[in-house]
């Protein structure tokens, strides 16, 4: 086997192509992106057999420390076959050979592998498919795990939905729906709910909708900027679309007085539709973006990875109809599967709206999976251990 410091960019996106545990953030298009984005430099790296041929590759980016000083973060790398221990080995020693030469003190790969196979409820199947043995290889080999955490404390989420298409037709994927989700869905198509496939330019419109959320559930997007070039790069290959939701007020009260005449017996209902009709009628604009997601589709597979909401008009069920948008346009692009992209490990939990998300992503009828986590192998100890020090010291002044 030959360790290679810059794999080919042909190369390294045909063997992606064919690999089973690939994923977009290890794409030849993520590692641009953090360079034109996030002005962190990728490295292409990888291991040919004795014939040339590319059997292990990971994209791993470059974050500078003090001194001259760096790390190294793969992101759901490495891109091999995990059963071959001899391979892992040969690449992870190679790397720490090369990181030893240059300045790097540790790298952190979290591989797309699950860690153990769980019911939608995230109970543990017994019995069920694991990889403890690899998990266990890897302390072996000197990897430190850096943790089981249920939430968002790995560098990429430990658990999410997927939503498989394979040897489906749509109307089974959709009958996995919950049933009312469904009718959500359904009621939104009645209120006169439309989505549309947008362009670079409704990044602004997303950057909108992305920025209400996160003041609604306390996160802090990034920059328009860096959606906007995000975009470009993926949107060039074909590989991102975003997808903007409208309501139209007027085909809204249609809408309402249709459903009026459907539930003309329930009258808790037409409490609510009365209450929603007088609200409709005093809105002046003619049309308003709602919701706004991104997804990728890479290798078959599709990511929701990006999205924004207006939850002023949630009553109109837009945000059902977006997603099924998305869910739709994957399958109809030939798609494996689509990854709804993170949900917490606690279906329990009471830290923000997390239990929320997790029974909104899980009425799309997909499976959960738990990932394997992260994992952390150290070149120099020693300054590691100094690096970490001078690190704590730094926070506690700040906090000062």
């Amino acid at each position: 086997m030959k360790f290679i410091e810059k794999v080919d960019k042909n190369k390294y996106q045909s063997f992606l192509k064919k690999c089973e545990y690939k994923n977009f953030l290890q794409s030849y298009e993520w590692g641009s992106f953090c360079e034109v984005g996030k002005g962190k430099k990728p490295y292409y790296f990888g291991v040919e057999n004795d014939k040339g041929d590319l059997i292990a590759s990971v994209m791993m980016i470059k974050t500078n420390l003090l001194f001259g000083y760096s790390y190294m973060y793969a992101p759901r790398g490495f891109i091999l076959d995990y059963s071959n221990k001899e391979l892992i080995k040969f690449f992870s020693d190679e790397l720490k050979s090369y990181f030893k030469k240059h300045k790097i003190l540790y790298m952190v790969i979290n591989p797309a592998i699950m860690y153990q196979e769980l019911d939608n409820n995230a109970n543990i199947i017994e019995n069920g498919k694991n990889n403890y043995e690899l998990y266990n290889y890897l302390l072996s080999i000197g990897y430190k795990h850096k943790g089981f955490n249920k939430n968002y404390e790995s560098m990429e989420p430990r658990y999410t939905f997927v939503i498989p298409f394979e040897n489906k037709s749509f109307d089974e994927v959709y009958n996995g729906f919950n049933k009312s989700m469904r009718q959500n869905i359904k009621r939104a198509e009645d209120l006169g709910v439309e989505v549309i496939k947008g362009s670079i330019n409704d990044i602004e419109i997303f950057y909108n909708l992305i920025s209400k959320t996160g003041s609604r559930d306390d996160f802090h997007p990034y920059s328009k900027e860096y959606y906007e070039n995000f975009y470009k790069i993926f949107n060039k290959e074909g590989k991102a679309e975003v997808f903007i939701s409208y309501i139209y007020p007027k085909k809204i009260l249609k809408g309402i007085e249709l459903l009026k005449e459907q539930n003309k017996n329930k009258p808790k209902s037409l409490e609510k539709l009365q209450v929603m009709e007088d609200k409709y009628k005093d809105i002046k604009e003619d049309k308003i973006p709602v919701n706004a997601h991104i997804i990728v589709l890479d290798n078959g597979l599709a990511t929701a990875l990006y999205a924004g909401n207006d939850t002023e008009y949630k009553d109109t069920y837009s945000n059902y109809l977006t997603y099924y948008t998305k869910i739709k346009y994957a399958y109809d692009n030939k798609c494996k599967e689509m990854d709804l992209f993170g949900v917490t490990g606690d279906p329990n939990t009471k830290y923000k709206n997390l239990a929320g998300i997790f029974e909104f992503k899980k009425q799309f009828g997909g499976n959960l999976i738990e990932y394997i986590g992260d994992f952390e192998l150290i070149a120099n100890p020693f300054l590691k251990k100094i690096f970490t020090f001078l690190l704590k010291i730094y926070h506690f002044i700040r906090r000062g």
